[in-house]
């Protein structure tokens, strides 16, 4: 796992690099610029399927255009017995047993192959999981648009003294890295232009999770796929999230260090040279959120580069937004 961590990232930086320098640090420039990808809410139905579960599924059809917390979710209607890759997804979820339809499925995009998320039977299995938002969610929201530079989800384990062990090397390693840490010179320059009204600081936090709190099933399950075996073991998860909601990667507890939490930071925290969205390590999280008008008002200036995951094949030299036209002086 970490030399994997540290291949990609290693990968990363060399990607950026190759690019002339934009100043703006990965963390806001991800929050400004990348749109989240949408995560795959598979509904499994039949010709029976009408009436209120028709329309809740026309709900999180519209859940993705919604003006004021608009989520990013894509969903597909499809029957088990439909020939494709759904057919063998839905072989696989119910070889013990065949579920009440619908059943839905929710699939995160993790670089160019999709991980179930969380799925579960009939639609008050989604309203019960809050699928399309939670409490930790919404605080995670609230606190990247207040201007935290990071933001450790913790998922806990019933081992107080592993969790106790973990959440001290985060915070040890967020003192010393609050202090020596150095943003990059030149935020909001020609070139690094900053358009939110966000102040730009090295801020880290925690946001812990209870495995028992059934409002964050999505989350528990999500960050457990990516590591069944520490879960079983009792180890705690971790996973940075920055920008829109971006998780750059889900760490078992049990490999956290100083220098992975080192390693991350300050990859996060340097100048964003290159358009790594796509090349990056990490998934976007399922949440609903107006992300553009919470950080630019409805008719503020916005970017006009936003990157998304899927068009840079390859690494690239940044698109530098063009400058702002500065008032001229009497």
């Amino acid at each position: 796992m970490l030399r994997r961590i540290s291949c990609t990232l290693a990968f990363v930086l060399f990607c950026a690099s190759l690019a002339a320098a934009c100043n703006i640090p990965v963390f806001r420039y991800a929050l400004e610029r990348w749109h989240p990808d949408k995560t795959e809410i598979i509904a499994f139905v039949d010709d029976q399927t009408a009436g209120a579960d028709q329309a809740f599924l026309q709900s999180l059809n519209d859940a993705s255009s919604k003006s004021d917390s608009a989520a990013n979710v894509e969903l597909l209607r499809v029957k088990p017995d439909q020939p494709g890759d759904h057919a063998e997804l839905w072989k696989t979820l119910t070889a013990d047993a065949t579920p009440t339809l619908p059943y839905f499925v929710a699939r995160a995009k993790v670089k160019d192959r999709p991980v179930v998320g969380w799925h579960g039977s009939g639609v008050q299995a989604v309203k019960d999981a809050k699928l399309l938002n939670s409490p930790v969610r919404t605080e995670l929201h609230t606190r990247l648009l207040k201007g935290d530079s990071i933001v450790w989800l913790f998922l806990k384990s019933k081992d107080k003294d592993r969790n106790a062990s973990v959440r001290q090397v985060l915070t040890d390693e967020f003192m010393k890295l609050e202090k020596e840490l150095k943003l990059p010179e030149g935020i909001g320059e020609p070139g690094s232009e900053l358009y939110a009204d966000i102040p730009v600081m090295l801020n880290f936090s925690i946001l812990e999770i209870d495995p028992a709190d059934k409002s964050e099933i999505y989350l528990t399950q999500l960050l457990t796929g990516f590591h069944p075996k520490a879960a079983k073991a009792d180890w705690p998860i971790v996973a940075p999230v920055f920008g829109r909601g971006r998780a750059l990667e889900a760490l078992s507890g049990e490999n956290l260090d100083g220098k992975v939490v080192k390693e991350l930071t300050e990859f996060l925290c340097g100048a964003c040279s290159c358009k790594v969205k796509g090349l990056n390590p990490g998934f976007d999280l399922l949440m609903s959120a107006s992300w553009d008008d919470d950080l630019f008002g409805v008719d503020g200036e916005r970017p006009n580069d936003n990157a998304s995951s899927d068009e840079t094949p390859l690494p690239v030299l940044i698109s530098i937004p063009a400058g702002r036209k500065k008032k001229q002086r009497n």
